[in-house]
């Protein structure tokens, strides 16, 4: 999972990169989501792309790797058994 807390709704969150694992903090989940929904607008902002069935989390700078056609290494989530 890319934003992780120990109580999703309450408290702070950290948004990583699930390729570089740069990671973001945020003082609440409300506050992490309305950044990811802002990113949309920007070219290359954060995104997030569904990797073998699992959603996934990319930094602008891994956004832009992937765009000029660089690989982006994901590991399975934990516990998949993957």
């Amino acid at each position: 999972m890319s934003i992780e807390s120990v109580d999703r709704f309450d408290g702070p969150v950290t948004l990583y990169c699930d390729d570089c694992k740069t990671g973001l903090d945020f003082p609440s989940f409300k506050k992490a989501v309305a950044f990811k929904k802002a990113q949309k607008e920007r070219k290359p902002g954060w995104r997030s792309s569904m990797v073998n069935g699992v959603w996934q989390d990319f930094c602008p700078k891994c956004v832009a790797k992937w765009a000029s056609g660089a690989s982006i290494k994901v590991e399975p989530p934990s516990g998949t058994g993957g």
